[in-house]
């Protein structure tokens, strides 16, 4: 750890990153954390509903994956018995739909499953590609670039339509990264690997055939039987047992007390005041922007699409060994199924799933929805077609998915700039960045907490 004696940090924000970023910095006796949540739990997507029946929900993040920082996840790996959770180098079994096909080998896109003369004449136009010289300013300059146009046009344009509602050029250049799928399949495992060890050109662009031909040292873990509402609230409770954490949940910051351009209280709604020697706000940067004044009239509003969570128990048998399925095909609502008992303990009678889509409905129709979900699930062939619903739970999470345009990150970047230089005691992390890779956003934390601390 690094020497930060005497030290006090206000975190505002208990999500993931928030959470991490306490259990790191409670690792020294000397600096003492201030964790500052809106809700009354921790860790935000990385938990889960029950129903009475003991079966449980999660809320759209699945395994736990480890930080790659190595004290953190000894820490983590200590908080969870061997007896309850499931901890694994193994690859996810992640599957797909697309082209009618149920893809039990990866959730990658396949080229090999559009049609032969397509295939063949993408692939040769693919492999012929030199690696740009320029930084795509776009997603259709990265995928021209890295796919050619035949891959772009009949794989990847329509998924990301149904992903996105965007266009192409519309989008940032990595936001096939953000659904995993900035890798597409073109060849059977053996030449596959050939090609990716040609060049890290091709490394970056062509996917295994099959998800477990990756060898990964990277720990995955679930809890065998509780959900992510486990992990969290072991998280939460070691974080209470240390004497140099404070926990205000249920609480945020409303105003600052300000002292030559640094904070020296914050107020919270509870009627509290912190005082901190360094803060770091991981909640999107807007709400700062209006606590300290900033001027944002001229940016245009983040815009954000709402998840659509249906959890069911249900009759009838699941068809395939994969952990998580995701529909590709344009045709189907859905987005993607988590299937608990093929990777947790079934605790009754009934199978049990969750079925995510992403809309722009502000208020779609629920019920219908969670009906077509369902017959979406049995068409692909998921689970057989004898199956009825026992109980299901349909939900819009309203604002859960950042449209990942230029336009986003760019007013990101700008409100960023606004209201991360007016203050020298105050950091922009996590989702106040306008980024979104979990790992890589708490590695940055962790070196901007070393650096001011």
């Amino acid at each position: 750890m690094p020497d930060m004696n005497g030290k006090h940090i206000a975190i505002v924000g208990g999500g993931y990153l928030g959470t991490m970023a306490a259990l790191y910095a409670s690792l020294n006796p000397d600096i003492h954390v201030t964790l500052i949540e809106k809700q009354d739990k921790l860790c935000g997507l990385y938990n889960s509903a029950h129903s009475k029946d003991g079966y449980h929900f999660d809320f759209g993040s699945r395994a736990i994956l480890a930080t790659r920082i190595q004290e953190l996840d000894d820490l983590i790996l200590s908080l969870l018995p061997d007896t309850e959770y499931t901890k694994s180098t193994d690859t996810l079994l992640e599957y797909s739909y697309q082209n009618g096909n149920i893809c039990e080998y990866s959730n990658c896109l396949d080229a090999r499953l559009l049609p032969k003369e397509v295939f063949e004449a993408g692939k040769a136009e693919m492999l012929a590609l030199e690696p740009p010289i320029d930084a795509p300013r776009n997603l259709r300059e990265f995928c021209l670039g890295h796919f050619g146009k035949i891959y772009t046009h009949s794989l990847v344009e329509p998924v990301i339509a149904k992903l996105t509602n965007a266009p192409l050029e519309g989008l940032s250049a990595d936001t096939l990264s953000l659904y995993s799928i900035a890798r597409i399949i073109i060849a059977d495992s053996h030449e596959a690997k050939a090609l990716k060890s040609h060049s890290k050109f091709n490394d970056d662009r062509i996917a295994f055939a099959r998800c477990d031909d990756n060898i990964s040292n990277l720990i995955k873990i679930y809890p065998k039987r509780a959900g992510l509402a486990d992990y969290a609230n072991r998280l939460e409770t070691y974080l209470r047992t240390r004497t140099n954490v404070t926990l205000c949940m249920d609480s945020s910051v409303s105003s600052f007390e300000y002292d030559n351009g640094r904070i020296i209280a914050a107020h919270l709604d509870a009627s509290q005041k912190i005082h901190a020697d360094q803060y770091f706000w991981t909640i999107p940067a807007i709400f700062l922007a209006k606590i300290i004044g900033t001027d944002t009239s001229d940016l245009s509003p983040p815009n954000y699409r709402h998840t659509v969570l249906s959890h069911y128990l249900f009759s009838g048998e699941l068809q395939t060994s994969g952990y998580f399925h995701y529909n590709y095909d344009s045709n189907h609502k859905y987005y993607r199924a988590t299937l608990y008992e093929n990777f947790c303990e079934r605790p009754g009678p009934w199978s049990s799933m969750t079925v995510e889509s992403v809309t722009d409905d502000i208020k779609p129709d629920l019920e219908k929805l969670e009906n077509q979900f369902f017959e979406e699930i049995k068409a692909v062939g998921l689970i057989s077609e004898d199956s009825k619903i026992h109980d299901a739970t349909t939900r819009l999470h309203r604002g859960a998915w950042p449209s990942f345009t230029n336009e986003f990150l760019n007013n990101a970047d700008q409100l960023n700039s606004r209201v991360g230089d007016q203050l020298e005691n105050l950091h922009l992390v996590g989702k106040s960045s306008g980024k979104h890779h979990s790992v890589a956003l708490l590695q940055h934390f962790i070196a901007s907490l070393k650096a001011n601390t």
